[in-house]
């Protein structure tokens, strides 16, 4: 259980770190709203 705790801090924190948002591939339904979030940074 402590080994997934860990595995699953260090990935929260990797992605709060850092500026790199993950994307959804192209022709995704999703992905309209995600480009149109990015833009409004």
């Amino acid at each position: 259980m402590m080994s997934d705790l860990r595995l699953y801090y260090a990935a929260g924190r990797m992605l709060a770190m850092t500026d790199a948002w993950p994307n959804w591939v192209e022709g995704d339904e999703f992905r309209a709203a995600r480009d149109k979030s990015r833009a409004g940074k």
